[in-house]
């Protein structure tokens, strides 16, 4: 998630969950791109600690795997930022982060139980649009 020209929020898995690995190699490359002004990104972390399971099979992958929150999926809209709750143990700490990273905004948390592993709030909203 951008935060601004010198700052991305990117997801943090558990070391043991499938999407370590790549999480942790896309923090590699975005370490090493420039910034506009010629910098270095500064990256901030969220933690994703599993809320629940899923049969990945129906959506391309294999077997039941533990499902990731996907926080990153926010919204920012007209100085607030709306962020995907699960009901998990992570949401708290998700919030908080999301406080930090953007102080000049208000930080609204919104719980549903029908978010995929691959969706939330970001990618539901942006396909809205406004009826003649």
């Amino acid at each position: 998630k951008v935060v601004d020209a010198e700052t991305l929020l990117v997801k943090r898995a558990p070391e043991d969950h499938p999407e370590h690995g790549p999480l942790e190699r896309n923090v590699a490359l975005l370490r090493d791109l420039a910034t506009p002004s010629g910098g270095r990104y500064r990256i901030l972390r969220i933690d994703c600690a599993p809320y629940g399971s899923m049969d990945m099979s129906r959506w391309g992958g294999e077997g039941e795997e533990e499902l990731l929150p996907a926080y990153t999926n926010s919204l920012r809209l007209n100085g607030a930022v709306y962020v995907p709750l699960y009901d998990g143990p992570a949401d708290a700490a998700a919030l908080a982060t999301y406080r930090e990273a953007f102080p000049d905004c208000e930080v609204r948390g919104y719980v549903f139980d029908g978010w995929k592993p691959f969706d939330a709030l970001h990618c539901r909203a942006r396909a809205l649009r406004a009826a003649p």
